[in-house]
């Protein structure tokens, strides 16, 4: 689907696949490196990013890793198969980095070996470790490498030196006994990485690098990564008409010349590489410069940016750094690059001049005015004198929608659902470039792409430099179509008088409000991100929770209520409650508790975060990284305070070491004093079926005297009775997981998960008066068939109804049930971004066909672009001559 329209309007109607992938990016010039802005810091996607692609087509990423970036790379259609190094710039902390471990699950499950992880930050590999209560993988090798000031990586293609820069040039060094403690504490951390991420023939225990203690940092580290990249020489071209002047005789001693060494012909004449070779050609250099505040910017200026990238004066890291030996490229296209293997560099010596820089600003740096923007004008002293500047800055960078499959998503099912469907919020820039300033220096937008070899030219054809969009010119182009197909199947809503849903009889509950943040389970997709559910106990008031925070919660969040409406919604949210550990489920929570305080700055109220303790002892450390989480709001509540029936931690096959023992012992608990300040008469968890320290949870709040709500959440578990029977029994609502369709109840026994009727069947025996489920298989871009019949009963051989000491799974006296259908059951299934009353969720049936039509179109729309992408997978084959065999 292409559009006509302007750029305000195709960033939601034409096809990532033509606006982003580079290697579409320059057809024309047949270009051999290419670097490209993948994203230039919006709600979707937050900080900003570049890829840059070699001749061999492998990708390394300069920037940030933030909440939002692997799925940005799903919608672009760019394989995630060739990352080989992730540069991150700028500071240590969740915004920089808060989408890596969630993209390394996904990089390894698609069968990367191995990645480099680097910052100029000492505390990389203390960071990964941090991850170790949810993080673990066997496949892949994972490097964190902290590049020292004055360290040179280099790769086939180019080298990086990474530059540190500092806010404080006065900084105290370290003693002698806080450098072995700073190197005690590093080498402990390794270790930790390594049992995360073992090697083939290790030993693999999971539960192995959760049990080791990860110390506290002996100093902070607040320098900001920068990049110097610099493309390797390309030899000249091979000059035939000075070869054969010379003498050379055709054949494999030309290839002798070519490598650059001399040959001797029979007649003892001696020719050297200079005589037939054209002149070497320097490549360009890039700089990538991260500077988060003023605070940074006489650093940045101080830098000698020109410094020759000499192995003799910077230690030289090379891309075989790894662990195992990962970085196969042998199938690499051969390219002439002055390359050796010993100290000596090509590059000893030589300043070049940077050709292209990129500036990610922070917003205390006035891009366009002051030192940093005089300093950009030195281009005679400091830049080539054609030099691309590409700026960055918050004010300057317009808040496009990135997720163009979930907006047109929404766009249809606001169609459907008018009441239920929010527009989704995009923006134009704060601010607007000043005039006068050179043509070289402009606005960096995502998807701008600049050749670097053979020649450096910038295409800004596919960049995304618009914000705001003209929304009925959008939803008149994509319903259109929509509207005649539904005419055509006799489904056509036009006409149809405005359905007003009556009032439930529980009017003390008419104002409750279930918005469906993420919907999806594992990773995120093109139509669902993952799982996060916000309960709006009473709109206006302090009584809200939040289910879960998978990946860019905060970043949905804000689409759907726009900047200040949504301050307004995390104000009056009280609890944030995580159900497991696994990374679909909370990958979102530092930055959405980031958010939090900022919208409470100047409220004495405090955040409940209640989880798993190993969440916990999490969040302990990583904000020694993170300056803006500050744990004196924070009150944690252990999962455990309010189980029913057996206890994770009472499990006579558990033994709690030193380390877990902080988290239980050391930690206060909030739980009575949460259930005052919220207004809570009954909390109860239970263990769910799933992993460990997995739960599920009942909320009973209390309205009035007399009234109350009852809020029941499965998390990700088998059905169970415990949650059924003793945990929410007459919940007003159920919000349950239904990751795998009917006729799939094998699979869901052996993932720990339900079926859509199995949870249906939780909700008759919990005797739930409303329903809504979520937390999909992101499989296929379906719609769940809740209309399907459903072997309730399933369990497989090596599940057992007393799994959990006489906590049976369903059904409780072990019998097999059918069901289809669910006339008996008020319930609605989960889309992103939508927000229902209670009086709504049984009626979202009433055009279940036109939803069946509409998810139709989707799927078609899907294995048509799926099959397309194969054709152009496959080799070109040349055509036969026609003159025989």
């Amino acid at each position: 689907m292409y559009s006509p329209f302007h750029s305000k309007t195709r960033l939601l109607l034409n096809e990532q696949k033509q606006n982003s992938d580079v290697n579409q990016a320059f057809p024309i010039l047949n270009s051999k490196t290419v670097i490209q802005v993948m994203s230039h810091g919006t709600t979707d996607c937050p900080s900003p990013a570049l890829l840059l692609q070699t001749v061999d087509g492998r990708r390394h990423v300069f920037g940030g890793i933030g909440e939002g970036f692997q799925r940005l790379m799903t919608q672009s259609k760019i394989k995630m198969g060739k990352f080989t190094n992730i540069f991150l710039t700028g500071n240590l902390n969740w915004e920089r980095m808060g989408g890596l471990p969630g993209l390394l699950l996904t990089i390894a499950d698609q069968g990367v070996k191995s990645i480099n992880v680097h910052s100029s930050n000492e505390h990389i590999g203390w960071a990964c470790a941090a991850w170790r209560h949810f993080i673990f993988r066997q496949n892949i090798d994972l490097n964190p490498n902290s590049l020292a000031v004055n360290r040179l990586f280099e790769d086939k293609y180019f080298y990086s030196l990474a530059i540190a820069i500092s806010k404080d040039k006065d900084a105290a060094p370290l003693t002698e006994e806080q450098e072995k403690e700073h190197e005690k504490v590093n080498d402990a951390a390794k270790n930790i990485v390594k049992r995360m991420f073992p090697r083939p023939g290790d030993k693999v225990d999971s539960k192995d690098a959760t049990s080791l203690k990860l110390n506290d940092i002996v100093s902070p580290d607040t320098t900001s990564s920068s990049y110097i990249i610099q493309i390797k020489q390309t030899r000249g071209r091979f000059n035939v008409e000075k070869a054969n002047k010379l003498g050379v005789p055709k054949g494999s001693i030309r290839s002798v010349l070519s490598r650059g060494e001399p040959i001797t012909l029979e007649d003892g004449t001696v020719v050297t590489p200079d005589q037939v070779l054209e002149p070497t050609i320097n490549g360009p250099r890039v700089l990538v410069i991260d500077c988060p505040g003023a605070e940074y910017v006489d650093s940045v200026l101080s830098q000698d940016w020109v410094q020759s990238l000499s192995p003799a004066k910077h230690p030289k890291q090379t891309g075989k750094l790894l662990r195992s030996s990962a970085l196969d490229n042998s199938a690499s296209p051969p390219l002439k690059r002055q390359r050796t293997d010993n100290i000596d560099s090509p590059y000893d010596g030589l300043s070049e001049k940077p050709a292209v820089v990129y500036h990610f600003l922070g917003k205390s740096v006035n891009p366009f005015e002051g030192p940093y923007f005089d300093w950009l004008l030195k281009s005679k002293d400091l830049f080539k004198e054609d030099c691309m500047h590409f700026i960055q800055h918050p004010d300057y960078a317009p808040d496009g929608i990135t997720f163009d499959s979930a907006a047109l998503l929404n766009i249809k099912l606001r169609y459907l659902y008018p009441d239920n469907f929010r527009v989704l919020q995009a923006c134009d820039a704060v601010k607007q470039m000043p005039a006068n300033i050179p043509e070289n220096i402009r606005l960096g937008y995502g998807f701008g792409v600049v050749s670097l070899e053979p020649a450096v030219q910038y295409d800004g054809r596919r960049e995304r430099s618009s914000g705001a969009v003209d929304m009925a010119e959008i939803e008149e182009f994509t319903l259109s179509p929509l509207k005649a197909k539904l005419a055509e199947a006799n489904l056509s809503i036009e006409g149809e008088p405005t359905f007003v849903p009556p009032e439930i009889p529980e009017t003390h509950l008419k104002d409750v409000e279930v918005i469906t943040i993420g919907t999806g389970s594992a990773l995120p997709s093109k139509y669902r991100n993952v799982v996060s559910t916000l309960v709006r106990v009473k709109p206006g008031e302090r009584k809200s929770i939040l289910f879960d925070c998978g990946e860019a919660t905060i970043g949905n969040l804000r689409r759907l209520f726009g900047v200040d409406e949504s301050i307004k919604v995390l104000r009056e949210l009280q609890i944030l409650y995580l159900s497991h550990l696994h990374a679909d489920h909370h990958l979102g929570a530092i930055s959405f508790i980031r958010h939090w305080l900022e919208a409470n700055e100047g409220s004495d109220a405090p955040l409940y975060v209640m989880g798993p303790w190993k969440y916990f002892q999490f969040l302990h450390e990583w904000t020694q990284l993170e300056e803006a989480v500050s744990m004196g709001r924070i009150k944690f509540v252990d999962n455990e305070s309010f189980i029913i029936g057996s206890s994770f931690l009472a499990d006579n096959n558990r033994k709690i070491d030193e380390i877990e023992r902080f988290a239980i012992t050391d930690s206060p608990s909030f739980f009575y004093e949460m259930k005052e300040k919220v207004g809570l008469s009954d909390v109860r968890t239970c263990k769910a079926k799933h992993c460990d320290l997995a739960y599920c949870v009942s909320f009973t709040f209390d309205l009035s005297e007399n009234q109350k709500f009852q809020v029941a959440y499965s998390g990700d578990t088998r059905p169970t009775n415990m949650f059924a029977f003793k945990v929410g029994q007459g919940a007003d609502l159920l919000i349950h997981e239904a990751t795998h369709e009917n006729g799939l109840e094998k699979e869901a026994a052996k993932k720990r998960h339900t079926t859509i009727g199995q949870a249906l069947d939780v909700a008759r025996k919990m005797n739930a008066k409303y329903t809504i489920l979520t937390h999909f298989s992101q499989r296929y871009p379906k719609l769940p068939n809740i209309e399907s019949t459903s072997d309730t009963g399933y369990m497989s051989e090596n599940e057992s109804t007393s799994d959990y000491e006489g906590e049976s799974l369903i059904p409780l006296d072990n019998g097999r049930t059918s069901v289809t259908g669910t006339d008996d059951l008020k319930v609605a299934l989960a889309f992103d971004g939508m927000g229902v009353k209670l009086k709504d969720i049984e009626h979202q049936k009433r055009r279940y066909e036109q939803l069946k039509l509409f998810f139709a179109e989707v799927a078609e729309e899907e294995s048509k672009e799926e099959q397309e992408d194969q054709e152009q997978a496959k080799p070109a084959t040349k055509k036969k001559s026609g003159k025989g065999k």
